[in-house]
């Protein structure tokens, strides 16, 4: 059987991350803030390529042949999006009462605020739920983020995780409507790369990370 891949809509996003001790040094403070700028830029792009598989499925709407399918994948696809929304706005209000004293009560509350997004967004489509199960579960990891300094940092991550899944839900909802001759995206997957495997002082960690559809025949 030969594979053979379709790739569409391939959005570079930087992605990093660091561990850093409880007596952060200024220039981890530094390091701290570039990751969390990192964070909100690839928030910012997701957002962008949601709101445009949103344009896109709309127009696929207005296509006579399309239109069945796209009245049947616009209804998760939106669900999804204001799931994501909502959560969104709840995470960045978290933000505003992040203090030294309640940190960590602020970052169970929003690890259940995310845990109940995924639930949601998961029961949206059985198909949705077979693809994105275990990346969508495992991204809630905030025992790893357990000192006050890093707080503010899972509270980033957590707005990107949610708009990675929201731009990644909906993408495949139109990977679902076929775009020509029968033609339809059997999955949708993160790729990812980085520019080493051994990182030594001083030296930058850059991975890549982009949204691919593909099939196989």
């Amino acid at each position: 059987m030969n594979l053979r891949l379709y790739l569409k809509c391939f959005l570079a996003l930087p992605v990093a991350a660091l561990q850093f001790s409880c007596n952060s040094t200024q220039k981890d403070e530094q390091a701290l803030k570039e990751i969390a700028e990192t964070f909100r830029l690839s928030t910012k792009n997701y957002n962008w390529y949601a709101r445009e598989s949103l344009r896109k499925l709309d127009e696929k709407g207005s296509d006579y042949n399309l239109k069945e399918l796209a009245a049947k994948w616009s209804g998760p696809a939106m669900t999804i999006n204001k799931l994501s929304e909502q959560a969104t706005r709840q995470v960045d209000s978290l933000k505003q009462l992040l203090t030294k004293k309640n940190y960590r009560s602020i970052l169970q509350q929003a690890a259940t605020i995310y845990n109940s997004y995924a639930a949601k967004v998961l029961a949206t489509n059985e198909e949705m739920k077979h693809v994105f199960k275990s990346e969508i579960e495992k991204a809630n990891n905030f025992k790893e983020y357990g000192s006050r300094a890093m707080a503010p940092l899972f509270l980033d991550k957590l707005t990107l995780d949610i708009s990675r899944f929201n731009a990644d839900g909906i993408a495949f909802c139109n990977t679902r409507i076929a775009w020509m001759c029968g033609l339809n995206m059997e999955k949708t997957n993160f790729l990812v790369g980085q520019n080493t495997q051994i990182l030594s002082p001083g030296e930058t960690l850059e991975i890549t990370a982009g949204l691919g559809e593909f099939r196989s025949e």
